[in-house]
């Protein structure tokens, strides 16, 4: 049974809560009326969201692949670089795949409409989010396991990463290096 507004204030009389509520749920109505409204939505909110998750997007990728990793690599110990470049690149693909997908809800003038109406685009934002996933899912794990094995971070490895317990293999460490070895002259 639903009870009317009216009849939640009789039931007890308007407390300060209940005044607060109701002003709260008035004004969130208020503000899902004009947002739905599409015109609003496409003049005033999707083109600078489009562009502030456009910028952030390029800023990161450029920051990530041409400044923190060199002057980190050049200024850390291997072992403190290694670990850095685990949880920073875990942080980076969640944010390239969450940005992605951002950028390409509100490409202007009309959103989603306007990437499926344009085919070229559609291909491309699919190509970059797959590729985006598949970082997250597949080699970005692959990448983390193998930097942990090289670098005989074991212990830390499987206190931090559930993913790393599950596919640990006991391979004697000459084997390691030796397999290490092979990859990297290649």
């Amino acid at each position: 049974m639903r009870l009317q507004l009216a009849d939640w204030f009789a039931s007890v009389g308007p407390t300060p809560d209940k005044i607060r509520i109701t002003i709260s749920l008035l004004f969130y109505l208020f503000m899902y009326c004009i947002l739905l409204s599409t015109q609003f939505l496409r003049t005033w909110i999707m083109p600078p969201l489009h562009l502030l998750a456009y910028s952030t997007l390029l800023g990161t990728e450029l920051y990530q692949t041409f400044f923190m990793t060199k002057v980190t690599f050049q200024a850390l110990p291997r072992k403190v670089f290694v670990n850095l470049q685990m949880t920073v690149f875990l942080v980076y693909f969640y944010g390239q795949t969450l940005l992605l997908l951002l950028v390409a809800l509100t490409i202007p003038p009309r959103g989603v409409r306007s990437l499926i109406d344009s085919k070229t685009s559609m291909i491309i934002f699919a190509v970059a989010e797959i590729t985006a996933l598949l970082n997250i899912l597949i080699y970005g794990p692959r990448t983390q396991a193998l930097m942990c094995e090289r670098e005989d971070l074991g212990m830390y490895c499987r206190a931090r990463f559930r993913w790393y317990r599950l596919t640990t293999r006991s391979n004697p460490p000459r084997e390691k290096k030796k397999y290490h070895g092979q990859v990297y002259r290649d």
